[in-house]
Parts: structure tokens; C-alpha cells; sequence
């Protein structure tokens, strides 16, 4: 199981502690008094996305929704969760669990890599970065990059840099 702490600097002891029966690699995110934990998979356990109260850990919401498979981490853009579980983006209000939306992907995935950059979804897809409109559900950008996978991406400012593996290349675009 994992355990989670809020601590205050320089205190030895906890605020509060809450163990929770998830084991992921994708982080918690927050949304002001809510931090927000992205549904999760394991070779055991797979859970929905749910949100604790930042300031004791108690229960705000769990999403209706317990995926089969979970292929992305979480990401918050204004008052919504995204999350690509199952092969669809499933949206989620964050602050309330409510489901909101769930979009078939276009295409298919090639790593666990996203991002999400003014309403649009970067994926990692053969050969290519694509972005996804999490509105319409259509691709609306495409970045060549020549690789089975994209193993990384930072987006900033209408530019990108993706790293990727076989072969070894980081890439700008624009």
C-alpha cells in the first residue's frame, strides 16, 4: 500500500497521514484545496481517479469510473481531469468527480507519455507526437518524429522538445 503525508517544513510529525491502496508512478495533482490522484494500475489493483481534501486527507470525491486498463497519467487543465484509460480520454470534473466527457482515441499508443497544452492532448503515436483536441476528439497536430516511441515531451509557448528512443533523438518543433 502506499501512504500519503502532508508535513509542514520543519515539523517532525505529520499533519495527517492517509494509506491508500494504489501503486503508481504518476503523480498526485492539486487543484487549490484538492489534491487529485489519476485513476491507477497495477498487476493487482487497478482504481478509479479520486480527489482527498488537502488540508486533513478526507474523501472529496472517487470517480464513477474504474478503468480496465489505465495507459496515461493524470493532467488538470482549468476545472478538469484528463486521463487516457481504456483507449478513450475520459474527462472529469475536478473538483466535483462528475464525468464530463469520454473520447474514443484516433489513433494508437505507443508509451504512457502525455501532455496537455491549451485544450489539446500530446501522445506519444507511431512514429509521431500527435495532439489530440480534447473537445472534438480529432488529431490537430502531428509531429514526425521517426521513432517507435516518444518517451518524453515538454511544451512551452507554442514550442515543444520530444525526446525518443530507437532511435535516440531529442527534436524541436515549433
Amino acid at each position: 500500500a502506499t501512504k500519503l503525508l502532508r508535513v509542514t517544513p520543519g515539523v517532525a510529525r505529520p499533519r495527517w497521514e492517509r494509506p491508500l491502496p494504489l501503486h503508481t508512478r504518476c503523480p498526485m495533482l492539486t487543484l487549490g484545496p484538492l489534491l487529485v490522484l489519476p485513476a491507477f494500475q497495477s498487476a493487482t489493483v487497478t482504481g478509479a481517479a479520486r480527489a482527498l481534501r488537502a488540508e486533513d486527507g478526507g474523501d472529496a470525491w472517487t470517480s464513477a469510473d474504474v478503468p480496465q486498463r489505465v495507459n496515461t497519467c493524470g493532467l488538470i487543465e482549468g476545472a478538469a481531469h484528463y486521463q487516457v484509460c481504456d483507449d478513450a480520454i475520459v474527462v472529469t470534473g475536478a473538483g466535483d468527480g462528475r464525468a464530463r466527457a469520454r473520447r474514443p482515441l484516433p489513433v494508437s499508443l505507443t508509451s504512457d507519455v502525455a501532455a496537455l497544452v491549451d485544450g489539446v492532448l500530446y501522445l506519444s503515436a507511431p512514429t509521431r507526437l500527435v495532439g489530440v483536441d480534447v473537445v472534438g476528439g480529432h488529431v490537430s497536430v502531428s509531429v514526425d518524429t521517426g521513432a517507435a516511441r516518444v518517451e518524453g515531451v515538454i511544451l512551452w509557448g507554442g514550442r515543444g522538445v520530444v525526446l525518443t528512443r530507437a532511435p535516440g533523438l531529442v527534436l524541436g518543433f515549433e
